[in-house]
């Protein structure tokens, strides 16, 4: 087996990490939007970590993520 240099790990690390990633769009009203932020800014968390968070809290999230 061939060694590879640490650049080529992180290289193959960042491009299984960016395939993995998927976006989700939705629309929020105002004020779903406005606690949001609010929370965020008070948490000194982002949106998106947050929502990760919120999905990773469902009770079907569990199933999926034993198969990863």
């Amino acid at each position: 087996m061939k060694p590879i240099s640490i650049e080529q790990l992180i290289l193959t690390q960042n491009q299984q990490y960016n395939r993995q990633k998927q976006w989700i769009t939705f629309k929020v009203s105002e004020l779903e939007m406005q606690a949001l932020e609010t929370y965020c800014q008070q948490a000194q968390r982002s949106k998106t970590n947050v929502l990760r968070e919120t999905i990773r809290q469902l009770p079907t999230y569990s199933s999926f993520s034993t198969n990863s």
